[in-house]
């Protein structure tokens, strides 16, 4: 069970929730969250499992003395961990998304949080194939410094030394020989889907160009852009 989901991770405010939200509909299951049916992403979706977060993630964030916003005071010694805690976290994980309704096939787990701790997930899943969400770095500290509820951090700088960990992070997995794929959102936002599309395939999921189109439409317009462009 669960020997192939995806763990979808990224910075805050780099598209990880819309990245989820169009796994979702292409066939994966993600379990219950907080937006898990929404037909449209507008940009402030959360995608995440409320039950592997608050009962799993969010506990264990706070018992290793982490904020568990993601925004600041990060974990540490997450690997020295990862061999004692990673069978149970596996477990609860499994009974989760069962008495969710899952019984086979694709499924996934959205979050920034991943990326903090992939170490553990990497123990308790280490066949899981992971995307990560990237978006410029500029980008993301503009966007973390207007989300009226993001307040663990007040300046530019700080944002950029939370950015920074993140980074890290993610050269950390790619190093270590995580089975990893790098997608960029903001490719989509200006319509131009063929990345999207070949990530989907690949994880032998079922691509529909229209629900894809219409779901992520409202970011789309809102940034300028109308259509989908075709062989780009």
């Amino acid at each position: 069970m669960l020997d192939k989901i995806t763990l979808v991770t990224g910075a805050p405010r780099s598209g990880v929730a819309m990245i989820g939200g169009v796994i979702r509909l292409c066939g994966a299951f993600g379990g219950n969250s907080k937006d898990g049916d929404a037909d449209y992403y507008d940009g402030r979706e959360s995608i995440a499992n409320t039950q592997i977060h608050e009962g799993i993630v969010a506990p264990f964030f706070r018992g290793v003395r982490a904020d568990a916003s993601g925004h600041k005071n990060y974990p540490v010694g997450v690997g020295a961990l990862a061999k004692r805690v990673a069978p149970k976290w596996r477990r609860r994980i499994e009974k989760i998304l069962h008495n969710q309704g899952y019984n086979d096939g694709a499924c996934f787990y959205a979050s920034i949080h991943s990326c903090l701790v992939w170490q553990m997930w990497h123990e308790a899943f280490p066949t899981a194939q992971w995307i990560i969400v990237r978006r410029n770095d500029e980008d993301i500290v503009r966007a973390c410094m207007k989300s009226g509820f993001m307040s663990a951090n007040t300046t530019a700088e700080q944002w950029k030394e939370m950015l920074d960990t993140y980074k890290t992070r993610f050269s950390e997995m790619i190093t270590s020989g995580l089975d990893v794929w790098q997608i960029w959102p903001q490719r989509m936002i200006r319509g131009e889907l063929r990345e999207l599309q070949e990530m989907i395939t690949a994880r032998g999921l079922n691509w529909d160009e229209v629900t894809v189109e219409d779901y992520i439409a409202p970011i789309m317009w809102k940034s300028g852009h109308y259509e989908v462009k075709q062989n780009v």
